[in-house]
């Protein structure tokens, strides 16, 4: 990671990459709350009007508290009269092939959320974060605009991010952070630092899956594991042949 140090152009200081807004923060995609959205609303009977239910309808009458973007983090009361908007151009809406959660991604930005753009007011506030983003990741590691961001803001004035690195299958953060900021367990060395950092990065696949060509490689990297655990000696058979050939 390069750590060229520039002048800041308001007051001539040196940008300090470990004091400029603390409000953007580094995260892991393990530590999401996508399943902790206890504000979502009752479950109801619901009316189904005639015809195909379309999802720039007006969002139905919802107390209080309801949540309209993502998690728990963004209330109702904030967004009074919302609507759901089309998608931008340049953003690709994606649905969770199990959960059907909605994430969205842009291709030229880069951007990876699962902040409801499709209401107003949302696509601003990750733009705005987006910005802030580009500061840091400018003025620390110009190379990272090759890679995935992940942002996530809050109602709260604050936005987790992370890098994602799919050449590696990895991820990484702008600033330097210890084991414990990340909530990472300690680890004994740098190539369990590395597995662990791959575990997160395949969290964040298995979270928002899209068709990506870098993941071609990867299944005939899991055929071969497969086929190297099925045809070896060792006790790790989880499958039973029939599974194997059918992978």
């Amino acid at each position: 990671m390069s750590g060229a140090i520039t002048q800041d152009s308001n007051n001539n200081a040196p940008f300090n990459p470990m004091t400029y807004d603390p409000r953007l923060w580094e995260g892991l995609p393990s530590q999401t709350n996508r399943y902790d959205d206890t504000n979502a609303g009752s479950r109801k009977k619901r009316l189904i009007p005639p015809g195909p239910v379309i999802a720039t309808q007006e969002v139905d009458g919802a107390p209080a508290g309801v949540n309209v973007a993502r998690g728990n983090e963004i209330e109702r009361a904030r967004y009074s009269d919302t609507r759901v908007l089309e998608v931008r151009v340049g953003w690709k809406e994606y649905h969770h092939p199990v959960e059907g959660r909605a994430f969205f991604y842009n291709g030229e930005l880069r951007i990876v959320t699962e902040m409801y753009i499709r209401h107003e007011g949302i696509l601003e506030q990750v733009m705005n974060w987006y910005n802030i983003f580009v500061t840091l990741r400018n003025h620390v590691l110009p190379e990272a605009t090759a890679f995935d961001v992940f942002l996530d803001c809050s109602s709260e004035g604050t936005c987790r991010y992370y890098l994602i690195d799919h050449a590696n299958k990895t991820i990484c953060w702008l600033r330097q952070r210890t084991t414990s900021d990340l909530g990472i367990s300690d680890v004994r060395n740098v190539l369990h630092l590395r597995a662990l950092l791959n575990e997160e990065y395949w969290t964040h696949a298995e979270y928002m899956p899209k068709d990506e060509n870098h993941l071609a490689s990867s299944r005939a990297e899991l055929q071969a594991a497969l086929a190297s655990s099925m045809l070896g000696n060792g006790d790790y058979k989880p499958l039973f042949h029939e599974a194997y050939v059918r992978i």
